[in-house]
């Protein structure tokens, strides 16, 4: 499936140390091409005093001092809205085209996507019996293709089958939908 491109935001979840120097390239893309990125939603000035902020901000929360540590955290989050505002109009503006998303100093996704393949049957599962009634500890071998596992007890008489992100499961007359998702808001 082909999809238009847009600017990654996966920036956002660098550690403060390698945030900054993304800023600094945005920050002079698109300052040097303002005819192309006429009208950021963040001004120049701001996205540079942010930057410039959360530059000042890491060494002085390394010190182990909780109000600069505090500080780094609340810098950091404006930081990203600012950045990701920023990239979000980059994306707008290139329209899909991944030359433009890099002179404005973004990395592009992906234009093809395909669909993530279902894991098969977990390995070696076990179950423990628990202290407190009706409660039980559930394990089996990891599997590195799988960002999470679900496990689904049942009296007798379910039937429990999954389609794409559902996960449908039957007793008796009753249907019981249950939608996985592996996004996140931030």
């Amino acid at each position: 499936m082909q999809r238009l491109s847009s600017a990654s935001l996966e920036f956002i979840n660098l550690s403060p140390e390698c945030k900054t120097p993304v800023g600094t390239g945005m920050i002079n893309c698109i300052s040097a091409d303002t005819k192309t990125f006429p009208n950021p939603p963040v001004d120049v000035t701001t996205l540079t005093d942010l930057n410039e902020g959360l530059t000042e901000a890491i060494p002085k929360a390394h010190t182990g001092d909780k109000t600069a540590a505090a500080n780094l955290l609340n810098i950091e989050k404006q930081w990203d809205g600012a950045f990701r505002s920023t990239a979000k109009y980059i994306g707008i503006i290139a329209n899909g085209n991944e030359a433009v998303i890099r002179q404005g100093g973004c990395t592009p996704t992906k234009g093809d996507t395909s669909p993530s393949q279902i894991p098969g049957d977990c390995k070696n599962v076990q179950v423990a019996a628990e202290h407190g009634h009706g409660t039980a500890s559930v394990g089996c071998d990891a599997d590195a293709s799988v960002k999470a596992y679900l496990y689904i007890a049942s009296t007798g008489g379910a039937t429990i089958k999954q389609d794409g992100d559902t996960i449908v499961i039957t007793v008796g007359s009753e249907i019981i939908y249950v939608q996985a998702d592996t996004h996140r808001n931030r």
